[in-house]
């Protein structure tokens, strides 16, 4: 897969928290673009909230895993920017074809699209599929 030089694809990944920058992780250094698109100021989601404040080694560790995933010349970390508000899903519709699709469990299990599709664990979704927390996806789209 190319590393060097134009990137293959651009991936749009909502969420940059745990899966959100391991998916930006192993994309970008599969040659894909990735832009990362966070709600917050910073991309830690729910670890920042979540855990309960006498964590605060485990906070630092985890932020630190996620600084280091994101920081990639393919990934483009977006923040402040809300699905709906700042990024309308209509326009991420348009020309929607289909959405192959997996888990990020398996996805990561597996380590790509292909070997997901091998073990049958991908699959295709049309516009109607409700989007489950983790889903890897690859929008297939007319022009």
């Amino acid at each position: 897969m190319p590393t060097q030089g134009k990137p293959s694809h651009v991936i749009a990944i909502i969420g940059g928290a745990v899966s959100g920058s391991v998916a930006a992780e192993i994309l970008a250094d599969r040659g894909v673009e990735v832009i990362v698109f966070e709600q917050g100021d910073r991309p830690y989601g729910k670890i920042e909230d979540g855990l309960p404040r006498w964590h605060n080694k485990q906070r630092k560790m985890e932020y630190g895993k996620i600084d280091v995933r994101l920081d990639n010349p393919n990934i483009h970390f977006v923040p402040r920017t809300k699905l709906g508000k700042d990024i309308d899903f209509e326009d991420l519709a348009k020309g929607f074809v289909r959405a192959e699709v997996v888990s990020y469990a398996d996805f990561q299990k597996h380590g790509s699209m292909k070997e997901a599709k091998t073990h049958g664990v991908y699959r295709l979704e049309s516009k109607t599929y409700v989007v489950q927390d983790g889903d890897i996806m690859h929008i297939l789209a007319s022009t």
